[in-house]
């Protein structure tokens, strides 16, 4: 026979079917092939490979990076031109879909695969917020970390230190710069790496954590309390080193003072041992009005007098005259008090409003703190609108 069949040959009344051999017909395993079994296949290769993800993609496609570290390299398309990480980590130690990170050149693609129907939940104290779409962080310049995390008001934020403007985010994301670590109160998802102006194709850590707590410590003077799902933080019942348990207050009004009389309007007590602390110390504040002309000012913590005047001789306020003054009160390590005073008054006059007479009062014992007025040869009315021992840290 010197020539092939073509389709149908007759040799010695046997009839052969033919086809010619002269090229190879490539099969459509897709539709020409059924129950295909490659299991004893010497080698299978289902997804693409490369050290880098490519730029564009279908849904459904799978990549397999072949320079990302072990439990990083399968990559989904899971969008039109975005890959998703499918399963793993930068760390290889978590499998969380939510809130997948992968990068592609200059793309940063973050939570591709949230949706309405399986929205990505974070939860920051009592509050719930669901990101139903994906959102994505370009690149144009910069190198170093990006930390990709939930801020306190439940913003999908991309913190960043490559310079401002040099990363821009799309859809439920926010871009921030001067970021160089993860916010104390944030939620953290994420880290990335650049370099030049490109996220660094293995540059992912996975920082999301299935399970988490928020170790809280009381420091001094201070008590915790959980109930539930609740915690509660109070002063503690007493001061470091004595009995003050709550600030000594006088809100009252005084007035009515008789002519050339010296009135005591307040006086507080302040407990032995309540600043028995060294380095203890409270501030005593003082504010009023005085409302007739011709009226003094004056304090008196134990045995220290402090005047509320001119430094040199009572002083007589003008009528309708306001005056604030705060006193700090030290604890040294003689268990005597020091006290200083810096004084608000409203009045055009030069020199120093107070003036102290130092003193000195044993705080391991009660110590009287006395709030006066005297009036100057007629009688007058002083209003007497704050009178507070308030210990700083009690």
């Amino acid at each position: 026979m010197t020539r092939l069949c073509s389709s149908l040959c007759r040799i010695g009344g046997i009839v052969f079917f033919s086809v010619l051999s002269a090229g190879q017909t490539t099969v459509d395993l897709r539709t020409q092939s059924k129950n295909v079994d490659f299991s004893n296949a010497p080698s299978t290769r289902p997804a693409k490979t490369g050290t880098a993800l490519p730029a564009t993609c279908n849904v459904g496609e799978a990549f397999f990076n072949t320079a990302a570290a072990a439990g990083n390299n399968l990559y989904g398309c899971a969008a039109t031109n975005v890959w998703a990480l499918e399963g793993g980590s930068g760390g290889g130690s978590s499998s969380l879909p939510a809130m997948a990170v992968s990068a592609n050149g200059t793309l940063l693609s973050i939570g591709a695969t949230c949706s309405t129907a399986s929205p990505c939940n974070v939860r920051i104290g009592s509050t719930v917020y669901s990101f139903t779409n994906g959102a994505s962080a370009t690149i144009s310049s910069g190198s170093g970390t990006a930390f990709v995390y939930v801020d306190s008001n439940g913003t999908l934020t991309v913190g960043h230190n490559f310079g401002i403007g040099s990363v821009t985010c799309t859809g439920p994301c926010a871009a921030l710069n001067g970021i160089t670590a993860f916010p104390p109160d944030s939620i953290p998802i994420w880290t990335w790496t650049a370099t030049a102006g490109t996220w660094t194709s293995t540059g992912g850590t996975d920082e999301r954590a299935f399970l988490s707590e928020k170790v809280v410590v009381c420091g001094a003077n201070l008590q915790c309390a959980n109930s539930g799902s609740v915690l509660t933080i109070s002063s503690s019942s007493t001061s470091s080193g004595g009995g003050l348990t709550a600030p000594l207050v006088d809100f009252s009004d005084h007035s009515s003072i008789a002519t050339g009389a010296a009135q005591t309007l307040a006086t507080l007590n302040l407990p032995a041992g309540a600043m028995s602390a060294t380095s203890q110390y409270a501030v005593l504040a003082i504010s009023g009005v005085q409302a007739t002309s011709g009226n003094s000012i004056s304090l008196r913590f134990g045995n220290t007098a402090i005047l509320i005047g001119n430094g040199v001789s009572n002083w007589g306020l003008a009528g309708g005259t306001a005056f604030t003054v705060e006193c700090k009160v030290i604890r040294t390590a003689s268990n005597a008090q020091k006290i200083s005073c810096v004084s608000g008054i409203a009045q055009n006059v030069a020199g120093p409003y107070i003036n102290i007479t130092t003193g000195s009062e044993d705080l391991t014992a009660s110590v009287l703190i006395t709030m006066q007025a005297t009036t100057n040869g007629n009688a007058g009315d002083v209003v007497l609108k704050t009178f507070e021992f308030r210990p700083v840290n009690f």
